[in-house]
């Protein structure tokens, strides 16, 4: 992204001829050297409704132009707003242009819509609501991860999400790559060197857990990494049933008492100097309780503050993973 303060000046002055009152817009950002490739770009412009508590795409637009364009929303009521841009002839997955938020710091390319910034539109001209493509890391090793994101028991039946858009971060929760899911909700990333990732996917309004997957010389495949969308929720999280450590190897531990009152203890089946994730999830799939311990010593997990019901617990190591069914009375 070369020259930007420039071209930044040149359209804002287009802008001040172009613009109306209640107009919303700003610059899509993408390569700035471009001379010779027209890009298009699909600009959403999206509210918030306090009212049902739901985030909506209410207008969008197509705006074209050489590594960059304008877009502008005119005519539009006061309110709160944000912005989004996703790059239409590029690669629809893998590296290139992320779909990514405006955001009012200067060339930082939120691809959260939890991390884009409010504009604030009282009803005079409104542009300057420039959108810096984010763009994926080139990536090449023998790792692959692979799933799936389905709507939630809430819908009566699970079935898979069409076209919702899941990111590959690394540990640092930077962007490498994306993709969008198939027709039956499945998705997959390949070609992945060794190291540690985060599996979002991306939903607008959505609280998304994202999964954290460690690709290294002895787990290169991880299959059945599967989210489940609540719409009563307004969640997406890991279904823990689901999860496979791509080794084959189920955790040696035992769990108990089951049912459960206060607590509920880990018997690991060997000590080790390793650490193991446990989460607890309802049947909705929200997650109620995280924590790290330790597996040199067994462990004690207090659950007095859990309702009475059924929960998943699912523990995850080095070592393997393993899924308890569990009551809390």
């Amino acid at each position: 992204m070369k020259n930007v303060l420039l071209i930044a000046m040149v359209c804002l002055l287009g802008f001040s001829a172009s613009a109306q009152t209640g107009s919303i817009g700003g610059i899509v950002y993408g390569d700035s050297t471009k001379t010779n490739q027209n890009d298009t770009f699909k600009v959403w412009l999206i509210v918030f409704n306090s009212q049902t508590n739901i985030l909506s795409a209410v207008d969008s637009q197509i705006v074209v132009g050489w590594g960059q364009a304008q877009y502008d929303f005119k005519a539009k009521p006061n309110g709160s707003y944000r912005t989004k841009a996703a790059h239409l002839n590029g690669p629809t997955s893998g590296t290139g242009y992320l779909p990514t938020y405006h955001s009012s710091t200067f060339m930082s390319s939120p691809v959260l819509w939890s991390n884009a910034s409010v504009i604030t539109h009282t009803g005079t001209i409104n542009m300057g609501n420039h959108i810096y493509l984010a763009y994926g890391t080139v990536t090449n090793g023998p790792g692959f991860i692979g799933g799936n994101v389905s709507q939630g028991a809430n819908k009566g039946t699970s079935s898979g999400i069409p076209n919702m858009t899941v990111l590959l971060m690394d540990a640092n929760s930077n962007p490498i790559k994306f993709t969008t899911t198939d027709a039956n909700g499945d998705y997959s990333f390949d070609n992945l060197p060794f190291g540690t990732y985060k599996v979002y996917p991306e939903n607008l309004g959505d609280a998304t857990t994202p999964a954290s997957i460690t690709i290294d010389a002895t787990h290169t495949t991880m299959n059945g990494i599967i989210f489940e969308r609540s719409s009563t929720n307004k969640t997406i999280t890991l279904v823990t049933t689901s999860v496979a450590n791509v080794s084959g190897k189920t955790l040696d531990l035992s769990v108990y008492p089951n049912p459960a009152h206060n607590v509920v203890n880990i018997n690991w089946g060997t000590y080790t100097q390793n650490v193991a994730t446990v989460v607890i999830s309802d049947v909705t799939g929200k997650k109620v309780y995280a924590a790290q311990v330790s597996m040199n010593a067994n462990t004690t997990v207090d659950v007095s503050s859990l309702n009475s019901g059924m929960y998943f617990m699912s523990i995850n190591s080095a070592n393997g993973s393993n899924t308890q069914k569990m009551l809390i009375q």
